[in-house]
């Protein structure tokens, strides 16, 4: 069997038990707090899925141009409202929307800003 260079070996081992729960606590408290991040990040993206399910609402409406417009404008201004009110992920959900009704490359750009 090969020797190992005595300078590649592991530090003293003599570790106090509190240290090592502590450091586990931290470990188990880090992962809790990924997965917890992980659910956030999945609930986000669900809701815009379904936003973007929306366009084939909009198709199965049948809705005229003209109509189309008027609803991409309704969801834009609710989008203005919540802007206004610092709610910007509301904003954005509502911005998005808007573009699934009618392509506006202000809309874009207030989407762009929150």
């Amino acid at each position: 069997m090969e020797e190992l260079d005595p300078s590649c070996k592991r530090p003293d081992n003599n570790v106090s038990k509190q240290t090592l729960e502590k450091e586990t606590n931290d470990l188990y408290d880090f992962l809790e707090q990924q997965n917890e991040d992980e659910k956030i990040v999945t609930d986000q993206k669900g809701r815009e899925n379904k936003i973007f399910d929306s366009d084939k609402l909009v198709k199965d409406l049948g809705l005229s141009k003209p109509e189309q417009r008027m609803a991409g404008e309704m969801e834009k201004n609710k989008g203005n409202e919540a802007f206004r009110s610092k709610d910007f992920q509301e904003a954005k959900e509502y911005y998005t929307k808007s573009l699934v009704y009618f392509k506006d490359a202000k809309v874009y750009s207030n989407r762009a800003a929150v």
